[in-house]
C-alpha cells in the first residue's frame, strides 16, 4: 500500500527539527508548499503533480519568446521603441548590453535562440513532445534545431 505524505508545513517540520532547514530555506518552501495540491499525497499524485508543473514551465518559458518576438515584429518599422524593448531585455537579464546592441543582427545570440523557439512553438508545445522537455532556452532551442534538421532531411528524401 502506497504511504500518505504527511502535508505539514515545512515550518512546522523545521521547528520539530532544528536541521531540516535553514531560516532562508523555510521562508522559500513554505510558499512553495502551499502548491502542493489535495491530489499530491501518494507518490504517483506528487510525480504528475510535478510534471504539470514542469510543462507549465516549458509553456510559459516558449510563450515569454512568442510575446517578445511578436514584439518584435510590432516594432520592427520604429528602430527607437525597438532599441528600448531589446534594452528592456537588458535589464531583465535576458540579453547582455552587447547582444541589445547589436540588435537583430547577432547571429549566435541569445535573441537568435529566442527567436527559433518562437518559431517552433507548435512543435515544442506538442503534447507528445512537451512532456518530456525540461524548462530553459537552451534546451529548448536544441529542440527547434532538431526539428529544422529533421525536416531539411525529410524533404531530401
Amino acid at each position: 500500500m502506497a504511504k500518505r505524505i504527511d502535508k505539514r508545513t515545512p515550518s512546522a517540520d523545521a521547528k520539530s527539527n532544528s536541521e531540516f532547514l535553514t531560516a532562508g530555506q523555510n521562508e522559500t518552501t513554505e510558499g512553495a508548499a502551499s502548491l502542493m495540491e489535495d491530489s499530491a499525497t501518494t507518490p504517483e499524485g506528487v510525480a504528475d503533480q510535478f510534471r504539470k508543473h514542469r510543462a507549465a514551465s516549458v509553456k510559459e518559458e516558449v510563450s515569454s519568446d512568442v510575446v517578445l518576438h511578436q514584439g518584435i515584429a510590432a516594432f520592427s518599422d520604429d528602430p527607437e521603441s525597438l532599441q528600448k524593448l531589446l534594452n528592456a531585455m537588458v535589464g531583465a537579464k535576458v540579453l547582455s548590453r552587447a547582444e541589445a546592441l547589436a540588435g537583430l543582427r547577432g547571429k549566435n545570440s541569445t535573441m537568435s535562440m529566442l527567436r527559433k523557439i518562437a518559431e517552433h512553438a507548435d512543435v515544442i508545445l506538442h503534447p507528445e513532445i512537451l512532456p518530456f522537455l525540461q524548462p530553459g532556452y537552451s534546451v529548448l532551442y536544441k529542440l527547434a534545431r532538431l526539428y529544422e534538421e529533421l525536416e531539411a532531411n525529410n524533404e531530401h528524401s
